[in-house]
Parts: structure tokens; C-alpha cells; sequence
């Protein structure tokens, strides 16, 4: 009897064994999500080719710009993929206004606060106003012959000072003071548009003269050709609205910066993720990607970051591994 039970219950183990692994056979099969066994995607490949850490990148029309943490410059060249190096030293660079017609403008000044423009192969040396400092930002002009470029900037700014808004005039190849106080400065899509201490203002382009205020309040502000975006102190995203003339928010979206251009509306949150925004459903989708700490967006020169070991990244689709070089 002993013997009997034993036997059948062999039979009974063979046979759900059989019917088990015949089960795992019909199943089909899972990929496991990237991230536990394997590396996730991004869509920012890496760029090679500074001869120190990234310090900023800045991307404009027909041109991409950077500079090293030993302020050396630095060309993107499309041809060679590669970044050329440039002669000079600069602390800051601004880039913008280029179309396939015209390329782009690209200013800067260096550590000891000169300002230069680059033109014909190299740099000039603009002179400035005693004052200006920082917050130079370039953008597509007015279309007139004295501003056919938006070159801005803002000396040191404090609620005590006088007028410290700057703009430049190439008819008589001076800066001229722009009555008003910023904080910052935004420029993009013919729009020249600031902040002060959190007020917002809008340039009037049509007299040429004056600042509109705009309700709300705001910590930073991107302009481009894709509208007017901002983001307040609690990280709420706002896009301007020129239907009501106020800034309406996007249900959502928690960031801490957006940028803004022809090559769309890209953010990041506070944990440097990368999020890129659809117009058909008003939302800001997250991006496969490494983490970034800076991204920019031109308008026409493409989407281009440094993440946060400091290397240089550009949007590129399909995805590919986080380790991929553009090629």
C-alpha cells in the first residue's frame, strides 16, 4: 500500500512539473523595465572633444557655442562633428538670432568684463558702458536696419540704482540705456521680456520704447519662438497667453527651469530630469535622458545640454546608450 501511495504520488509531481514548464513555454516573454538588469536609453548622446569640463554650452540659430571650466572657446563644427577650439577666453557666452538667410550673433565677455563680438574669423572688442555686467542675451531682431539683431544686457542690479538696461544699437554702434530696472533679461522670437525681483515686464516692440507690466510673479522666464514660458518660486509652469494677455498655468508641470526656441520647449526639475512639452495635450512629458544640469534649446541649432558629470550632451532620436558619442 506503502509503495502504491509512493508511486502515485510521483505520477502527480511528474505531471505538474510537465504542466508547469509547459506553461513557462506558452508564456510570452518580458522584457524587464531598464534600470534593474540593464541601462535606460536617453535620447542626449554624448559630446567629446573640450579639453576640460564643460563650464556652458550655448545653442542659436545656425551655431552651437561652449566654453571650458578654463574659459576657453569652443565652435561645434556639423562637418566633423567635433568641437573646434577658438582663440580667446570668455566667462560668458550668448548666442542667438540666426536663420538660414543670416547666422547668428554671438557675444561675450571675458573675466575682466570686456565685452567682444565675433566677426569676419575673430573677436572685437565692443566698449561698454561703465556698469554693464552680466545677463547679455542675444535673439532674432526687430527686423529694422538699427536692431537687426536683439543684443541685450543689465548692469548690477539693485532697487536703489538707477536705469541699469542695455541695448545695442547697430546704426551708431554704442549701447543705449533703456529707461528701467531688471533683475533679468529674456530675449527670443522678436520678444524682449524681464523680471524685476520676481515682477514681470514685457518690452514694447511696436513703439520701440517702454515696459508693459504682466501679472504674476515669477522666478525665470524663457522666450522663444514657441511663446513665453515661466516658473515661480513653488515650481509651477506658466505659459503666456496672448489671447488674455496673463500668464496661465499648466496643469501638471513641476519644474524648476524651462527653456525655450525653435527646436521646442524643453524643462527640468529639481531632480534634473528632462521633460519635453506637447502642444496637443498641453503637458510636459518626461524624456528618456541621462540627468542634466543645464539645458538649451536653439532655434535652429538644435537641443544641447551638460549633464552632471559635466559632459556635453545633444538630443538625438532614436534613443541610444548613455555612453553612445554623436556621430
Amino acid at each position: 500500500m506503502n509503495r502504491r501511495w509512493k508511486t502515485f504520488n510521483i505520477n502527480l509531481y511528474l505531471a505538474a512539473l510537465i504542466l508547469t514548464l509547459a506553461t513557462f513555454q506558452a508564456a510570452p516573454a518580458r522584457a524587464l523595465t531598464c534600470g534593474v538588469i540593464t541601462v535606460c536609453p536617453t535620447n542626449f548622446a554624448n559630446v567629446n572633444g573640450l579639453g576640460a569640463p564643460v563650464r556652458m554650452i550655448a545653442s542659436g540659430g545656425t551655431s552651437i557655442w561652449a566654453l571650458d571650466t578654463n574659459l576657453a572657446i569652443y565652435r561645434w563644427n556639423s562637418a566633423s562633428r567635433v568641437f573646434d577650439s577658438i582663440p580667446g577666453s570668455l566667462a560668458w557666452i550668448s548666442v542667438g538670432g540666426g536663420t538660414f538667410l543670416e547666422p547668428d550673433e554671438v557675444w561675450g565677455y571675458n573675466a575682466a568684463g570686456q565685452y567682444y563680438r565675433w566677426s569676419s574669423g575673430g573677436w572685437v572688442q565692443i566698449p561698454v558702458p561703465r556698469g554693464l555686467g552680466s545677463s547679455l542675451v542675444i535673439g532674432k531682431g526687430f527686423n529694422n536696419s538699427c536692431h537687426p539683431y536683439e543684443v541685450w544686457a543689465i548692469g548690477t542690479a539693485n532697487r536703489f540704482n538707477g536705469n541699469n538696461i542695455w541695448r545695442y544699437n547697430y546704426c551708431s554702434l554704442t549701447w543705449q540705456q533703456i529707461p528701467g530696472q531688471l533683475s533679468s533679461l529674456s530675449v527670443g522670437g522678436g520678444e524682449v521680456w524681464g523680471l524685476a525681483w520676481g515682477q514681470i515686464w514685457r518690452f514694447n516692440t511696436d513703439t520701440q520704447s517702454g515696459w508693459t507690466q504682466i501679472p504674476g510673479v515669477l522666478t525665470s522666464l524663457a522666450v522663444g519662438s514657441d511663446g513665453v514660458w515661466g516658473v515661480n518660486a513653488s515650481q509651477q509652469v506658466f505659459q503666456f497667453s496672448s489671447a488674455t494677455q496673463t500668464f496661465v498655468q499648466i496643469p501638471g508641470a513641476t519644474l524648476t527651469s524651462v527653456a525655450a526656441g525653435g527646436n521646442g520647449v524643453w524643462g527640468l526639475n529639481a531632480s534634473h530630469q528632462v521633460f519635453r512639452y506637447q502642444a496637443v495635450n498641453r503637458t510636459f512629458v518626461l524624456s528618456p535622458s541621462v540627468l542634466l544640469n543645464q539645458i538649451t534649446v536653439g532655434s535652429g541649432g538644435g537641443v544641447w545640454g551638460i549633464d552632471t558629470a559635466n559632459n556635453i550632451r545633444v538630443f538625438v532620436t532614436p534613443a541610444v546608450s548613455p555612453g553612445t558619442v554623436a556621430q
